[in-house]
C-alpha cells in the first residue's frame, strides 16, 4: 500500500488492557505503510517487560483529536534507563484511525473502500467537460459527478465504482480545478472480518496489476461498520468512517507511471461482461494460485536477477497448466499397472528410490504443456520451426538454471536473450489469464494484435 500523506503526529498512548497508564509518543506512518511508534519509556514493569517476548497486546492512542488503534504490535526495540529519559520503539502491522478497539474485539466491517493506483486511468470515466468559445473569448467548466457502477461478486458481495471529487473555491479565484477520483467500494450484508474484505481487495488489485500491466498499490483504504456510529445532519446518525493503514504488496517503488494505451485491456473494452470477468478470475485464482502468485511476483520484480525471474515464470506457467488440466501421458490405471510392474521386479532395498523416480512419471513434461498453451495462439509465435526453437531454448534454459549441468551451458540463453525468452512467456501467462476470464479466442487475439505492449514483447 502506498501511503498519501506519511503520518508523524504526537500523541499519548496506553495498552488497550490497561487504559489507566499512559504514555507520550510519537507515530510515524511512512509511504509504504510501515508502522512505527516511539514512547517514553515502556509499557507496564520495565524490568518485568525486558523478560517477556517483544510482542504486545493492541495500542489505542489519541493522535488529532482522535482515537487510533495500533493492531499487531512489538517492540522493535526496548529502553530501559534507570536515570534520565528512555525511548522504545514499537512497530503494527495495522493502524486503524477514527476509532478505539478493546483487546479481543473482532475487527469487522461491513463496507470497506479502496482505491488502486491507475483505477481513473483504467476506467477513463469522467464528468468534467469544459468549453472553449473562440468568439468571446470565453472558457466554461462543468461537472457532473458519474453515476455509480454496481456489480455482483460471488459470496453476496457487491463491488461498487464510485466517484468523488474535489474543487477550489472562495475569495478571488485565478484558477479554477477540479480533481475527480475513483474508488471501489465492497458492500457485505453482514459484518465480516476484515481479514475477509483484504483478501478480497487483494485479489482485486491483482486483477488490475494484471488489467493495467504494471503493478500497482492501493493508495485508500476505510472501513465501515454498522456497530460504529456518528452523528450527521439534524437528527440522522451515520456510520463512522475508519481509515485503515497497513502495508499490504503489491509495492514497488517508484510508483508506476500509468498510461491508458499501456495497458492490456481497459475498462471500457470489457464493461458488459465484467462481473462475469471478476468472478472467473476469483475463482481461477482460487485454483491456480500458486501460478498467480508466481506471476506476479515476477511482475514486481521480488526476483532481483534475471535467471531467478525466469525461472518463476517457468515454474508458474507449467503449474497453470497443471491446475487447468487432466492429461497425463497414459490412462492412470495404466501408468499404475506399469509401476507395479516395475516396482515387482525391483530389489527390495531399491524400491523406495525408484517408487520415488516414478511417482510424477505420468506427469507431461514441459514440452508438452508449453505446446498446448501456444497452440491456441501460435499465430502470434512466429513459424512452426521458430515455435520449437523457443520451446526447446526454455527447456534448455530450465534445465540448466535448475541443475546448472555443464552440458547444457552451451544451449541456455543468457544476458538478452534469456530477457526474450521471459517476455515470450509472460505474454503466453497473460493470453491464458485472458482465456481463463472467459474471454474468447478471437477477441484475446485481437486485444493481442491490437495491444503495443504485447506486440514490442513478442518482437523481441
Amino acid at each position: 500500500m502506498r501511503n498519501q500523506e506519511p503520518i508523524e503526529e504526537p500523541g499519548y498512548f496506553w495498552l488497550s488492557t490497561q487504559p489507566e497508564t499512559k504514555l507520550p509518543g510519537t507515530l510515524y506512518i511512512s509511504e509504504s505503510c510501515e508502522i512505527t511508534l516511539e514512547i517514553l519509556g515502556m509499557f507496564g514493569d520495565p524490568i518485568a517487560a525486558l523478560k517477556k517476548p517483544g510482542t504486545l497486546s493492541r495500542i489505542v492512542g489519541l493522535i488529532r483529536s482522535e482515537y487510533i488503534t495500533l493492531d499487531l504490535c512489538a517492540y522493535k526495540r526496548k529502553n530501559v534507563r534507570f536515570s534520565g529519559i528512555s525511548k522504545s520503539i514499537i512497530t503494527a502491522k495495522f493502524a486503524f484511525l477514527g476509532v478505539a478497539y478493546d483487546d479481543k474485539e473482532v475487527i469487522r466491517f461491513s463496507k470497506f473502500v479502496f482505491s488502486v493506483e491507475g483505477l481513473d486511468e483504467w476506467l477513463l470515466i469522467t464528468g468534467i467537460k469544459t468549453e472553449l468559445n473562440a468568439d468571446d473569448l470565453s472558457v466554461s467548466i462543468q461537472y457532473d459527478r458519474p453515476k455509480d457502477i454496481s456489480l455482483q461478486l460471488p459470496g453476496d458481495i457487491n463491488l461498487t465504482f464510485l466517484f468523488s471529487y474535489s474543487m477550489t473555491g472562495g475569495g478571488t479565484e485565478l484558477e479554477a480545478k477540479i480533481n475527480q477520483k475513483a474508488f471501489i467500494a465492497l458492500h457485505s450484508k453482514t459484518e465480516k472480518p476484515i481479514e475477509d474484505f483484504l483478501s478480497l481487495v487483494y485479489k482485486i488489485n491483482l486483477f488490475l496489476c494484471f488489467a493495467i500491466d504494471k503493478t500497482v498499490s492501493l493508495d485508500f483504504t476505510e472501513g465501515f461498520s454498522q456497530n460504529l456510529m456518528k452523528e450527521g445532519e439534524p437528527g440522522k446518525t451515520v456510520q463512522q468512517p475508519v481509515r485503515i493503514y497497513h502495508k499490504i504488496i503489491p509495492h514497488i517503488e517508484p510508483t508506476p507511471k500509468i498510461y491508458w494505451h499501456d495497458m492490456l485491456f481497459r475498462y471500457d473494452q470489457v464493461a458488459e461482461d465484467l462481473e462475469g470477468l471478476l468472478a472467473k478470475w476469483l475463482a481461477n485464482y482460487q485454483l491456480s494460485e500458486p501460478a498467480f502468485n508466481l506471476y506476479f511476483a515476477y511482475k514486481s520484480g521480488a526476483q532481483r536477477y534475471i535467471d531467478g525471474r525466469f525461472l518463476s515464470l517457468v515454474q508458474g506457467i507449467e503449474t497453470l497448466h497443471r491446475r487447468n488440466s487432466t492429461k497425463t501421458l497414459m490412462p492412470s490405471d495404466e501408468f499404475k499397472r506399469l509401476v507395479q510392474t516395475l516396482l515387482g521386479g525391483c530389489p527390495s532395498e531399491k524400491k523406495q528410490w525408484l517408487n520415488a523416480r516414478i511417482a510424477y512419471g505420468n506427469e507431461l513434461p514441459l514440452r508438452q504443456r508449453l505446446t498446448e498453451m501456444i497452440e491456441p495462439f501460435q499465430a502470434l509465435y512466429g513459424t512452426k520451426e521458430e515455435r520449437i526453437t523457443f520451446i526447446e531454448m526454455v527447456i534448455d534454459t530450465r534445465n540448466y538454471l535448475t541443475h546448472y549441468d555443464e552440458k547444457l551451458s552451451d544451449k541456455a540463453a543468457t544476458g538478452i536473450p534469456l530477457w526474450r525468452l521471459c517476455m515470450k512467456i509472460e505474454v503466453l501467462f497473460q493470453l491464458h489469464f485472458l482465456r481463463l476470464m472467459g474471454l474468447s479466442e478471437p477477441l484475446i487475439k485481437t486485444l493481442a494484435m491490437e495491444n503495443e505492449s504485447i506486440k514490442w514483447k513478442l518482437k523481441q
